[in-house]
């Protein structure tokens, strides 16, 4: 798979906000040469194994890798790739091919992914970034969570 310009497009200005960052680069729908950033790369990923000697990255840029396994072991990898390995990754999926695989947009967002605009020439883009996966709200601090003057004054 090697991805239009326009998705490459799409890719590089998120790219550009990691510019001085390692990347970690999984399948090959993205160029290497194309992205300016240090890359860690894996051609085809298809087990834990192959992840034992990548460093974390701030950002991963994943392809192939839906269209490719079965719905279970592509949650597991994606999964650990969030957990250990990547703080942002953008998801490059065919999306007749994840069709196929049983993937739908509420597996992408059951897994933390939003949708990054519409379809490009049969691909979607999916993005996970933990930064901005839960925005801090007001009540939720400590100020909220007990009133420690009315300690020993009352029953509750």
């Amino acid at each position: 798979m090697t991805a239009s310009p326009l998705l490459i497009a799409n890719i590089n200005t998120i790219v550009k906000d990691y510019a001085n960052d390692d990347l970690l680069l999984i399948g090959s729908a993205v160029p290497a040469d194309k992205l300016g950033t240090t890359k860690q790369y894996i051609e085809q990923l298809s087990s834990t194994v192959q992840l034992a000697n990548i460093k974390p990255v701030k950002l991963a840029i994943i392809s192939d890798l839906i269209e490719r396994m079965d719905k279970p072991t592509a949650t597991s990898l994606l999964g650990l790739i969030r957990h250990c390995y990547a703080g942002h990754i953008v998801l490059i999926v065919n999306s007749n091919q994840a069709l196929l695989q049983g993937w739908q947009l509420t597996g992408f967002l059951s897994l933390g992914f939003k949708q990054l605009g519409t379809e490009i020439e049969g691909y979607s883009l999916y993005s996970y970034n933990i930064s901005q996966y839960q925005p801090k709200h007001d009540w939720l601090n400590s100020r909220f969570w007990a009133n420690p003057e009315q300690f020993g004054k009352h029953r509750w």
